[in-house]
């Protein structure tokens, strides 16, 4: 039986437990709209499509929402919920969670908890939604740009298109769906048929199933598939109990990730990444898994969530969309409003200014993410001339400041964040519960101030940073014997300094622990840089073997970063001889058909090898890939910092200046970026200018060991030009 067909027999035909329960997950009692509207299509942090969304309740707050077209679901995040005083109601009947297993079996209870709030209305350009119920949930997030929510297309109920093509996001009407779906060219029509939540049987017992959207009758790796779409995920998923045969794999923990073609109908989806893995929470007869982002990316795509209907086309170019977070006109306007009113007392007066002070620290961190650096300096430093109690904003400010190449400066406010991170902490229990407990007036008379801990847990390791960057691994040593217990980056920090130094044998102690140490919440695993640290250690060890297992590890990690995949390539050759490093690299690149840094390190060793003709070749894939990777996401600053380090490789100077500076408009703190701008000034002759950047690269890349051997840029020699890229290769 077709896959689909079993999908539609599961379906309820009435109102049941199902359709109950999708009003947990958000529900809307009626969408107004009165022609198809147009909104503009925001990229969060480039990987997900968004919509500017704003509350009648408070019509000058405007929030960043998801746009998920494979949920019927509509989920506020706790922090909207608490700024717009809404109330939260608790459910968890007929709510299934694992808790344990026997043997063989798991057991099953009724137990979790959802969390759902009413508002009133939301309003999303044209579109009026009335009477709509949320799911209060945490929702997966960057610490400093968060999205407020998600908006599920099965829950709005109305045709919707994401174009990624003209920049914009289109709903319509019900009885305009045909032309909504027209307005994706050249697209073909497949059938969409919704999923509702429920509770179903298994042979492990009842679990709850959060319903989709729609599901598409897919072909992966030949093999028919029931499979949902998510614009909301970066990775899609597939059950292990889908064999996709002998294909490019790696290895995430214990998931494994895969990489296979995928059609639906007519439609060929590009290869890509997706995790194999069991998906016990849903009966595996009728469901295989989901699509991510990172494939439907290079689609304009309609879905008529009433009528059962998606249209998909592919593109070749998108419309650069605004990134900038939402919550900066937000605080503009609380700012505003704040100081329209004097305050009338003393009291008042000291509690605007550490609201004053609050804001100008968020708006600092919003600031410096979307790169304006100078404006994240005067604001941070405003917050904490207002407010010097929060450790935070000292950090903050440091970060920014260091951002800034104000590296002296930046070590001074990393250190008052550090004094006051560690006052807090090293008062007994029961005094820092006291001072909490206390009012407003009375906290402030207290010599010690109550400090946010998951905001201020780092602030040591950036200050081991700039001691590192001055030459004074010695003092972040310092810093690790006395705050490591505080700090989760800390020992990472400390054992790279000490590599910078060729302190290997001390080195060893704080990586080992920065291997145990997990990471908080909305922070980079440490895990992966330790064991490349550790590497380097075995390296200079002459145990190769050894640092060839620790790079395995975190291949996924590794196999798309230019230095690691060079380092790599070195570990090989000093173990095994430069023929089998090439082969090597070899295999890595067809292991990971879309890293451009594999086929970059593969072209280095076989320019070396005497191999110019596989040199150029690879030169010319990775281009290739970095070229398509800028087209389908313009404002990823790392594919253009890459792109600019493969060009600076091929001789072709004058593009790898325009790469690197646009890199540098994204992120001014892209070591990468700067690498490849000092090799740039280099072969033009301009030695100063290479030499500023290159200390730039080396300041910005001091969390990655592998930056602290970068090699001064020096002119090229005459006698051995640069490997050139045929001009066939795919325009800009």
């Amino acid at each position: 039986m077709n896959a689909l067909m079993i999908l539609a027999l599961c379906l309820p035909s009435t109102a049941t437990a199902g359709s109950r329960l999708d009003k947990w997950t958000g529900a809307v009692g009626e969408a107004r709209i009165a022609d198809v509207v147009e909104v503009p299509l925001t990229m969060y942090r480039l990987d997900y499509p968004c919509v500017k969304v704003k509350f009648a309740a408070d019509s000058e707050k405007e929030y960043l929402f998801r746009l998920d077209l494979g949920s019927n679901g509509i989920q506020v995040s706790p922090d909207v919920v608490k700024d717009l005083g809404l109330s939260k109601k608790t459910r968890n009947k007929n709510r299934w969670i694992s808790f344990g297993r026997k043997g063989d079996k798991i057991k099953w209870k009724a137990g979790g908890k959802v969390e759902t709030s009413r508002i009133d209305t939301l309003v999303v350009g044209g579109l009026t939604l009335d009477d709509v119920v949320v799911e209060v949930r945490a929702i997966e997030q960057d610490p400093t740009l968060t999205p407020a929510g998600v908006l599920g297309v099965g829950a709005l109920g109305i045709p919707t298109a994401v174009l990624p093509s003209a920049g914009v996001v289109r709903f319509a009407p019900a009885d305009k769906a045909d032309a909504l779906l027209g307005d994706v060219p050249g697209g073909t029509i497949l059938p969409f048929p919704r999923v509702e939540s429920r509770i179903v049987k298994t042979y492990m017992g009842k679990q709850f199933h959060r319903g989709w959207a729609g599901v598409v009758t897919a072909k992966v790796a030949g093999q028919d598939a029931a499979l949902g779409i998510s614009t909301a995920r970066s990775m899609g998923t597939l059950s292990s109990a889908l064999p996709v045969g002998d294909v490019p794999r790696w290895h995430e923990g214990d998931v494994d990730v895969v990489w296979v073609p995928v059609s639906l109908g007519s439609v060929e989806l590009p290869e890509g990444w997706y995790r194999h893995q069991g998906l016990s929470f849903v009966p595996p007869e009728d469901w295989h898994g989901s699509i991510g982002y990172n494939i439907l990316r290079e689609f304009d795509i309609a879905v008529d969530p009433t009528g059962g209907r998606i249209a998909l086309a592919r593109i070749t170019d998108v419309k650069e969309t605004p990134g900038e977070p939402v919550v900066l006109d937000t605080l503009a306007k609380k700012q505003a409003e704040a100081e329209k009113e004097p305050p009338k007392d003393e009291k008042a007066e000291k509690a605007a200014r550490k609201g004053k002070a609050a804001t100008l620290d968020r708006k600092a961190t919003l600031l410096l993410a979307g790169g304006q650096v100078k404006e994240a300096v005067a604001a941070a430093q405003e917050a904490t001339s207002l407010d010097p109690d929060p450790c935070s904003y000292w950090k903050h400010l440091g970060q920014a400041l260091t951002t800034d190449a104000q590296f002296e400066e930046a070590g001074q406010a990393f250190q008052k964040g550090l004094d006051r991170y560690a006052a807090w902490t090293a008062l007994p229990k029961e005094q820092r519960e006291e001072i909490q407990a206390m009012d407003e007036e009375e906290r402030a008379g207290a010599s010690v101030q109550p400090q946010d801990l998951d905001a201020c847990m780092d602030v040591a390791a950036w200050l081991a940073q700039i001691h590192i960057l001055g030459g004074r691994a010695a003092e972040a040593s310092r810093l690790y014997e006395a705050h490591a217990d505080l700090d989760w980056a800390l020992p990472l920090q400390t054992g790279i300094g000490l590599i910078r130094e060729a302190r290997f044998d001390e080195a060893q102690g704080p990586l080992r622990q920065a291997l145990n140490l997990a990471a908080p919440a909305g922070a980079a695993d440490a895990s992966a840089a330790a064991r490349l640290a550790l590497a380097v250690v075995y390296e200079q060890a002459g145990d190769f073997p050894t640092a060839l297992d620790l790079w395995n590890r975190e291949v996924g990690t590794f196999a798309y970063d230019p230095l690691a995949t060079a380092f790599y390539g070195r570990l090989l050759e000093a173990s095994e001889g430069l023929p089998a490093a090439t082969q090597g690299l070899r295999a890595l690149a067809r292991n990971f058909p879309d890293s451009a840094p594999a086929r970059l390190a593969l072209a280095e060793l076989s320019s070396r090898g005497g191999k110019p003709d596989e040199a150029t070749a690879a030169l010319q894939e990775a281009r290739s890939l970095l070229v398509r990777e800028t087209r389908l996401q313009p404002r990823l600053g790392q594919a253009w910092a890459y792109l600019a380090w493969t060009e600076a490789s091929a001789g072709r100077l004058d593009e790898a200046r325009k790469a690197a500076t646009r890199a540098l408009e994204t992120k001014p703190s892209n070591e990468y970026a700067w690498a490849a701008l000092a090799r740039v000034e280099a072969a033009c002759g301009n030695l100063d200018a290479a030499t500023r950047a290159w200390e730039k690269a080396r300041a910005f890349g001091v969390s990655n060991v592998l930056f602290s051997s970068l090699e001064k840029p020096a002119p090229p020699s005459p006698a051995a030009p640069p490997a050139a890229v045929p001009e066939s290769g795919p325009k800009k």
